[in-house]
This record gives structure tokens, C-alpha cells and sequence, in this order.
């Protein structure tokens, strides 16, 4: 009699069909817009609007200095919105209109086109209330872009306000002059302004 133990192997079972490895699945890559629009935050209206009262006490002030040297050179003349005629009656000179509009126009274009498009993507104003101005991307915009969105945002005085008044209604928060540049304004916390890179918040 055999006292040793008896051996068994284990046979790994088989399947009865042969079974062939599937193709690879390959994701296909999401559109940015589609993972941007999940996780970025929009600014709201009164944000908005508080940055701009900030920044619209500061280009008034640079405007009052460049106004005052003009009047220091003794070009003041083609500043004055009221002259009097040889017939003593106040009259409003259209001159005087046309050159504090273009100048408005010129510090404007400057101030918001460099700071709105440099790496702060934002006006102190902005920068002031966590916000910044990107492309449809959250991409840091051009110049010409930032000074396009500005005389854009004129379109909107001409509006009677209405082209600010659609922002808080439209998808992405956008205001008309938003719409015709295509940009877009994000919150941003005070440790990724400036960094000009993609935002994802």
C-alpha cells in the first residue's frame, strides 16, 4: 500500500471557443468649451459692475491730468465744450465734444487694451474684485482684442445700458461687447492672477 500523498495537478480550464483579444478602446478628446463651462466660474453682474466703477474713477482721473497739461501747453482752447459767440449767447462747440471724445476714446484703448491684455489679464479695477478677461478659451487675449472688447463696450453706451443689462441672461454671463469679441470674464483667486496661462476655476 501506498502511504506517500497523492499528487493532483490543477489544469487551468479552458474556455470550449477561442477567445480573441477586442480592438483598443481610444476616448475621443473633449472640446474645451464642453470641460471649461463644468469647472469655470463666471463673474456676476454686480462684480462687474463695482470693477468697472473702480476703473471708470481712474481713467476720469488720468483724463483730468492729461486734460490739465493740454491746458498747460495752451491747447486748452480745443478742449472748451462752451464758447461764447460775438453775439454774447453760449454756444456748444462741437469741436470741443469731438476732441475730449477722442481723447476719452485714446486713454481708454490704452488703459484697458495693455492691462486686459498683459498677464494680469485684467484693469486694477478687475484685478481689484478677483476677475480676468480671456478668450473663448481662457486664453490670455491680444491687444488688439483687449482695444476691440473697449470700443465694443461703446456699443453698449449706445444701447441705453441694455448691452450691459444681458449679461446676468446670457449662457456664459457674456455682455454685448463680450459677444462681439469674443471674450469672457472669470473669477480668479488672487494667487492665479497674472499668471497668463489657461485658467481652469
Amino acid at each position: 500500500m501506498d502511504d506517500s500523498p497523492s499528487k493532483q495537478t490543477a489544469t487551468p480550464t479552458q474556455p470550449p471557443w477561442p477567445v480573441s483579444p477586442g480592438p483598443p478602446i481610444t476616448l475621443a478628446p473633449v472640446p474645451p468649451e464642453i470641460t471649461s463651462a463644468a469647472v469655470w466660474k463666471y463673474a456676476g453682474f454686480w462684480r462687474r459692475l463695482a470693477a468697472s466703477f473702480i476703473d471708470g474713477i481712474i481713467v476720469w482721473y488720468i483724463d483730468s491730468i492729461v486734460r490739465d497739461f493740454i491746458a498747460a501747453i495752451g491747447l486748452d482752447r480745443f478742449m472748451n465744450l462752451i464758447w461764447i459767440s460775438e453775439s454774447g449767447w453760449l454756444s456748444v462747440s462741437w469741436g470741443g465734444i469731438s476732441a475730449q471724445t477722442a481723447l476719452m476714446l485714446v486713454i481708454g484703448m490704452i488703459y484697458f487694451g495693455y492691462q486686459e491684455s498683459s498677464v494680469w489679464q485684467a484693469t486694477l479695477g478687475k484685478r481689484t474684485l478677483g476677475i480676468i478677461v480671456t478668450d473663448m478659451h481662457g486664453e490670455r487675449i491680444s491687444f488688439a482684442r483687449a482695444v476691440g472688447r473697449h470700443l465694443a463696450s461703446w456699443i453698449c453706451d449706445a444701447t441705453f445700458l441694455i448691452g450691459y443689462l444681458i449679461q446676468p441672461f446670457t449662457r456664459k454671463r457674456q455682455a454685448l461687447h463680450d459677444v462681439i469679441a469674443r471674450t469672457l470674464v472669470l473669477k480668479a483667486s488672487l494667487p492665479d492672477l497674472g499668471e497668463g496661462s489657461r485658467r481652469s476655476h
